[in-house]
């Protein structure tokens, strides 16, 4: 037997006549399509560097990079009210060695000044160090969270990674120094200085080593801050924010290299060495996928360059130059030694990046996307059956 049986089969008519007379055919209506379940479909995204990083945040949109970096402006100018207060306070209550106005003059006249006054060099450092929770309030306050997106590609500081380029930055940073010292000693004799050599400067003998120590304390603790502060500002918010909108990672950097320049007032040959340093690390951000590398270099820089700034050592240039003649040496040295340092750091730190797998890219979530089907429509029952 089979079933259903043909009774229950749809255009069935009996064979047998009926009393009544043949049956009148039956016609039914269409019955409604079937809609299956939606179906969903994972498109595979692909990963992000670290400046791209801001356009995979979960609450992205175009306008709150640039609203970010508004408000990360407001809240440096609310600390800086709060900075100026506290200098105030300062100079009430016997703050003598603090001379403010040499703040309005050139980068190599501050740093004088602040390598003899441990109070200066607290409120230079302070002023930089606000720079970190200007810039994590200004991506907390857009929704750009979390905020550590601006420290590497896995949304942290890879210790290991900072430890590990401590070492090339100190060895080629002192290292450098020390040469740039050699050769302002021994001077060309195309600058006429055989006859009349330079000097070795050291401290003096009414030099202050109390002073020394308490600056000392302040820059070994202080100064990797704010290093640390400039580069989450200058190669973190900066270089991601304008990358969220230019997709070409070179054109994007310019911006934050030109504030990072403007930001120093040192002479002509010391911007440009300050340009040379501000490629490098944009360059070793991109490259390394986080300002790990960027940050030691910084912190090593600017640890040696005020702790020799406050010792009182130096070279001066020899008696026999004239002023031209040790402004053009005193320049050479300075671009020769910033070539010298930046290059090396990229020719050791790049290819040890990649002997260790350094992560530079953040793998993205699938997107997930409603995929529309084709309804199955059947086919329509006439009086002579299916057609």
């Amino acid at each position: 037997m089979s079933w259903p049986p043909p009774s229950a089969q749809p255009g069935w008519q009996s064979e047998q006549p009926s009393a009544w007379g043949p049956m009148p055919p039956r016609i039914r209506t269409p019955l409604p399509p079937v809609q299956p379940a939606p179906q969903f479909v994972r498109i595979p995204q692909p990963p992000l560097p670290f400046a791209r990083l801001q356009r995979g945040l979960r609450g992205y949109r175009w306008w709150r990079p640039l609203l970010a970096m508004l408000l990360t402006g407001v809240y440096l100018f609310a600390f800086a009210i709060v900075l100026g207060i506290v200098m105030g306070i300062v100079l009430a209550f016997g703050g003598s060695d603090v001379d403010l106005s040499v703040f309005d003059q050139s980068q190599e006249v501050l740093m004088e000044a602040v390598s003899t006054s441990p109070v200066m060099l607290l409120l230079l450092l302070g002023s930089v160090i606000v720079f970190l929770p200007a810039a994590m309030l200004g991506c907390l306050s857009v929704g750009l969270r979390p905020w550590t997106h601006l420290l590497s590609v896995e949304y942290r500081l890879r210790w290991r990674w900072l430890a590990v380029t401590l070492g090339p930055a100190a060895v080629l940073v002192v290292g450098v120094q020390l040469l740039s010292m050699l050769v302002m000693l021994v001077s060309s004799e195309g600058f006429g200085a055989l006859a009349h050599p330079a000097q070795w400067i050291g401290p003096s003998s009414t030099f202050d080593w109390s002073d020394f120590a308490v600056i000392a304390l302040l820059v070994i603790v202080l100064v990797p801050v704010q290093s640390f502060a400039e580069e989450v500002v200058f190669r973190g918010l900066l270089l991601q924010s304008f990358s969220a909108w230019i997709p070409i990672t070179w054109l994007a950097a310019i911006p934050g290299v030109i504030l990072f320049v403007i930001s120093h007032g040192y002479g002509f040959s010391g911007q440009v060495a300050i340009a040379i340093f501000a490629v490098t690390t944009v360059v070793l951000t991109v490259r390394t996928g986080g300002i790990e590398a960027s940050t030691s270099l910084h912190v090593v820089n600017n640890v040696v360059a005020f702790l020799l700034q406050g010792a009182g050592f130096g070279v001066t240039a020899g008696s026999g130059l004239s002023q031209a003649q040790a402004e053009v040496l005193g320049a050479l040295v300075t671009l020769g030694s910033e070539v010298l340092i930046c290059g090396g750091y990229l020719l050791w730190v790049l290819p040890m990046a990649r002997r260790r797998r350094i992560t530079v890219l953040r793998a993205q979530p699938d997107l997930v996307q409603f995929a529309p089907v084709a309804y199955w429509q059947p086919s329509v029952i006439t009086a002579g059956g299916y057609r």
